[in-house]
């Protein structure tokens, strides 16, 4: 789903500009008029199957683009065991380009923030959210609201 800079309510009439940010439960990329783009989706722990989440969509980041941030909010606490248990949230290339959120911040409401690698993507980036650590498992108890910002680099002929 993309989000332009204008959002309406359920008759269709516009009631917003820019990205309407009290919808926390939808997946899609936030674009704006300038080359900084945000996808956001919801995490719940319901969604693990063997360590990796199961999207409803595929989102990707495109070629060339630069991250920027990922800031997580956990709104319902998870319930992680195994070994120092993290959930990482990256790309096929890298499985923790954006973030590697650990056990103590997902079972404790809060922000936090990732630390992304801020290096232009050299291939589609499909998201990737896996448990990491040494044998990590999770209930169906927890809700991590994620944003990945990212800046879409020009292409020069």
């Amino acid at each position: 789903m993309t989000r332009k800079s204008t959002w309406t309510n359920a008759d269709g009439l516009i009631v917003g500009y820019g990205p309407n940010y009290s919808d926390f439960s939808s997946v899609g990329t936030i674009e704006t008029d300038g080359i900084d783009r945000e996808i956001r989706f919801t995490i719940d722990g319901e969604r693990f199957s063997g360590g990796t989440y199961q999207f409803d969509v595929s989102e990707t980041i495109p070629v060339g683009a630069v991250p920027l941030y990922c800031h997580g909010r956990v709104s319902e606490v998870f319930v992680l065991g195994g070994t120092t248990p993290t959930i990482n949230i990256g790309d096929a290339g890298s499985g923790t380009r954006y973030a590697s959120f650990s056990e103590a911040n997902m079972e404790a409401l809060g922000t936090y923030t990732g630390s992304v690698t801020a290096t232009p993507l050299t291939s589609a980036g499909a998201l990737v959210v896996a448990l990491g650590g040494t044998s990590p498992t999770v209930t169906a108890a927890g809700k991590l609201t994620v944003v990945i910002g990212y800046r879409v680099v020009p292409q020069i002929a």
